[in-house]
């Protein structure tokens, strides 16, 4: 069953006990515009234990909120009843709540094109806001007074430059920009995990570099990214150490731009962090080789302000790993062109070798970067056979210990990246050859 079809027969269902039914919000606009719809949202004058009882699968995780989750046909649709907010102390969700008209329900919405009601059965529009001539228009609006909308939850002014990233060409209406460039620091009042949400919903959208822009201009970025903000007027060069016109943030929206319309988070953020350190120390000073693991003392600034954004925004550890890799490493494809085998067999078996090279195509095509260098590591690439990426070391910190009786220590990790390096660069080929070079490297480091 389709969200939409148990969507329906949930509607179906309220309206035979006599009670208003109707799809509404973020649903009925993708319905509307044409655009693909995953989720169907139901609003209805039936109570939560009205609800609850008409239908024996239910969770009740918003049920003072008026808010139940109703299970059909394999799908969980969320059924809410109309209601009017009461207070907004926290700035994100409502004191109190009140059983309402569909008149009360549809003020306490964020925006137009999100205030309307569907009919499911008769493909009526109930709109009571002019949401239909905002959609049509291409407009994002407050409903009411944008302050008092923004005032009580604070997370919508975010919101809007979301919709606007994901929608692409709307524009956000006048009053309602100039409420949120007035209310723009209250969003230091919310939560980093509701941030990271809507920022995620940006940088997944074909929009994003809208999204960063919008967010600039309204006041946003500098109190959620304040680390991006401050690119203005930071000059940075390509990472061939050739000086670039543009300074460090107009760079950034070049190489988001550039980006496929769909790719990785992980990818999309470290298009925005990869040029955060800048102010700090040039990356181009601080390469090193290409491995697997990293800790500070290897990171360039970017990447060590990446970490900590990542952190801050309460990213998973494997998202925070995979962007700080990414920013890490960047920098060095400037160098591309006289890679060594093992460079590239490192980016390929960390396993985001496409990401990587997505990023430096995006800054190629951006233009900051000579197309000679992506062309050179893709042939490189290409020739690479797999199972070379699958070859456990030829030796192992056990056998330094065991046979060459080397203590553990820096030297150790040193030399042990040093003989992997050289099997992937087929240098070598035995588990002897390995410990011969490793002699040689003990005897010129004694």
């Amino acid at each position: 069953m389709t969200s939409r079809d148990a969507a329906l027969k949930i509607v179906h269902r309220l309206r035979q006990q006599g009670h208003q039914a109707y799809l509404v919000g973020g649903c009925v606009r993708d319905i509307l515009l044409g655009r693909e719809v995953h989720d169907h949202d139901i609003a209805t004058s039936a109570s939560p234990d009205e609800i609850f009882r008409l239908f024996p699968k239910t969770l009740k995780v918003g049920a003072q909120f008026g808010v139940a989750m109703v299970g059909m046909g394999g799908r969980w649709i969320e059924v809410a009843t109309f209601r009017c907010d009461e207070g907004y102390t926290d700035g994100r969700h409502p004191d109190r709540v009140r059983p309402g008209s569909i008149e009360e329900d549809t003020q306490r919405r964020d925006f137009t094109i999100n205030g309307m009601f569907l009919d499911p059965a008769t493909n009526e529009v109930v709109d009571l806001v002019g949401g239909k001539s905002d959609l049509e228009n291409r407009i994002i609006r407050a409903i009411g007074q944008p302050a008092q909308r923004f005032d009580e939850d604070h997370l919508r002014m975010l919101r809007a430059v979301r919709f606007a990233a994901q929608l692409e060409d709307f524009q956000i209406e006048e009053q309602t920009a100039q409420a949120i460039k007035t209310l723009a620091p209250q969003i230091r009042k919310i939560s980093a995990e509701r941030i990271l949400d809507e920022l995620k919903k940006i940088l997944l959208s074909p929009g994003r570099t809208l999204g960063i822009e919008l967010a600039d201009q309204l006041g946003l970025l500098e109190h959620i990214l304040p680390q991006v903000h401050a690119l203005h007027d930071q000059p940075a060069k390509s990472f061939t150490g050739q000086p670039l016109a543009d300074d460090a943030f107009t760079q950034t929206l070049r190489v988001l731009s550039a980006l496929p319309g769909r790719c990785k988070f992980e990818t999309a953020l470290a298009a925005l962090l990869h040029l955060t350190g800048v102010s700090k120390q040039d990356p181009l000073e601080c390469q090193t080789p290409i491995r697997t693991r990293l800790n500070s003392a290897q990171m360039n600034p970017s990447a060590i302000c990446a970490g900590s954004i990542a952190r801050t925004l309460t990213c998973s550890n494997q998202q925070r790993i995979d962007t700080v890799w990414l920013t890490q490493f960047l920098p060095l494809l400037g160098r591309a062109d006289t890679f060594k085998l093992s460079e590239i067999k490192r980016i390929k078996i960390y396993g985001y070798y496409d990401a990587l090279i997505t990023l430096f195509r995006a800054r190629t095509d951006a233009g900051l970067e000579p197309p000679r260098l992506i062309e050179s590591i893709e042939q490189q690439a290409a020739h690479i056979d797999p199972e070379t990426l699958v070859q456990d070391p030829f030796i192992t910190g056990q056998d330094l210990q065991d046979t060459l009786g080397l203590n553990p220590g820096p030297f150790f990790q040193e030399i042990l990246g040093k003989i992997y390096d050289a099997q992937l660069d087929e240098t070598i080929k035995t588990k002897s050859e390995a410990l011969d070079l490793a002699r040689t490297f003990i005897s010129r480091n004694s």
